[in-house]
């Protein structure tokens, strides 16, 4: 009897460890090379029935921090066919630069371009 009151409170000491464990902030994540980041994603889509329709778009996102200066790239498209030609095409391009003068004051600049094809 008395050792199973014995494993018993050891075990929900172990639980309460784990609890507290769990609860504590999370890991800060890994700084980026140099400052850099980014994302890329790729997607598609198939559909057949009355007319057949694909498109397929892409998206590459890079930041860049460094001090109080963050720069900001993006690049995108899509392309889409129906029924064996080019039903549209989309490609888009920016770039923005962001300066940080104070914690709540700041500076940015923005250039876009692109071109829609319907």
């Amino acid at each position: 009897m008395a050792w199973a009151i014995k494993s018993a409170v050891m075990l929900a000491g172990a639980m309460v460890a784990a609890a507290a464990e769990a609860q504590q902030a999370p890991a800060a994540p890994t700084p980026a090379a140099n400052g850099w980041n980014g994302e890329f994603s790729i997607g598609g889509t198939s559909a057949t029935g009355n007319t057949q329709r694909k498109s397929a778009d892409t998206d590459i996102r890079l930041n860049h921090r460094e001090g109080r200066l963050e720069d900001r790239f993006r690049l995108g498209g899509t392309m889409a066919w129906e029924a064996g030609t080019t039903s549209a095409q989309r490609v888009e391009a920016s770039a923005q630069s962001r300066f940080d003068w104070k914690p709540r004051s700041y500076t940015y600049g923005l250039a876009e371009i692109g071109r829609a094809h319907v």
